[in-house]
Formats: C-alpha cells, sequence, structure tokens
C-alpha cells in the first residue's frame, strides 16, 4: 500500500521535498496543496485521511494555513 503523504504550501521549499521524496520512494502518492495555485486534481482529497501532513509555508502564513 502506498504511503499517502499532503503537503501544504507547494512553492520552492515543497516542490523540493515532494521531488526528494518521489526520488527515495517509488511507492507514495503526494497531494500537493497551493492556495495560490489550486489544483484540480486534490479536490477530492481529504487530508485528514494522510499518513503525513507536510507544512511547508512561510513562518507568517502558517496560522492561516493550519486554520484553513
Amino acid at each position: 500500500m502506498a504511503t499517502k503523504i499532503s503537503i501544504i504550501g507547494y512553492g520552492t521549499m515543497g516542490k523540493a521535498i515532494s521531488e526528494a521524496l518521489k526520488r527515495n520512494d517509488k511507492n507514495i502518492n503526494i497531494f500537493a496543496v497551493d492556495v495560490k495555485k489550486p489544483s484540480k486534481e486534490i479536490l477530492g482529497h481529504n487530508i485528514s485521511e494522510s499518513d503525513f501532513v507536510i507544512l511547508a509555508v512561510k513562518p507568517f502564513d502558517a496560522k492561516g494555513a493550519i486554520e484553513e
């Protein structure tokens, strides 16, 4: 079974984390969430179903991202 990882904040750091994870583990599903660039692929994804959630946002955006 694939590991499900959600990355909240898919800017430079979120993309780098995603690429490193994919490079090291082919049995992984990554769902990227970026408020500035919404993706239709993730609309049906429930973050609470993820095995891991990575918060990759700037510190001043963290509170808003967590609340949302």
